[in-house]
């Protein structure tokens, strides 16, 4: 089924739920942050260290991720080398 252009596929939106997850979440959300708290004294170390990171991801946000672009170069030239190929097969040169 194709949808007419401009016109929403769910013009209703999203159905309604009586109580929504975001506002049970938000309900629990206090005890579940003094829980984590707890956990960060936890003898077993990963229950501790992935009780510390939930409450640095949620006081600070995840740490932002980079790409060192400068890897990439070789790949720039393999995508020139294969568009440069295609284009001689076009025109009937096979030959590299």
């Amino acid at each position: 089924m194709k949808f007419q252009k401009g016109k929403s596929g769910n013009p209703g939106g999203r159905p309604k739920a009586e109580v929504s997850v975001r506002e049970i979440a938000q309900e629990h959300g206090v005890a579940a942050m003094r829980r984590l708290v707890d956990l960060m004294a936890d003898s077993n170390a990963r229950v501790a260290v992935a009780a510390c990171q939930a409450i640095l991801d949620r006081g600070y946000g995840k740490p932002q991720q980079s790409i060192d672009v400068s890897t990439l170069a070789p790949l720039d030239e393999a995508v020139r080398e294969g568009r440069l190929r295609v284009k001689r097969m076009r025109h009937g040169d096979a030959h590299d």
